[in-house]
């Protein structure tokens, strides 16, 4: 097991988002559809992903702290991505109007 410290200026860690009341709500309705298409999607989706997480954590030793906190960055927003697209294939909504 690696331990790893790195200092990352708080400012990166925090941003101000602005959520706007006026949107409507989509809640999935995991439920009602077979999650075992989801799950498969998301593996899938996935696995190329996992891939760049575990040759980060190879190659950490060699890499600044800028470009290990950008990595981290990007493989969290493929993460989401790839969560939402999955979930918008197979996972129906439900929109409740505020």
């Amino acid at each position: 097991m690696a331990v790893c410290q790195i200092y990352i200026k708080l400012d990166r860690l925090c941003s101000l988002k602005v959520h706007d009341s006026s949107v409507d709500v989509a809640h999935l309705r995991w439920v009602h559809e077979p999650l075992k298409h989801y799950y498969e999607c998301t593996r899938q989706s996935l696995q190329p992903v996992l891939d760049v997480l575990n040759n980060l954590t190879d190659n950490s030793a060699s890499c600044d702290n800028a470009f290990i906190i950008d990595s981290i960055d990007s493989v969290y927003d493929r993460v989401v991505e790839c969560l939402r697209n999955c979930a918008n294939m197979f996972i129906p909504k439900r929109i409740f109007l505020k």
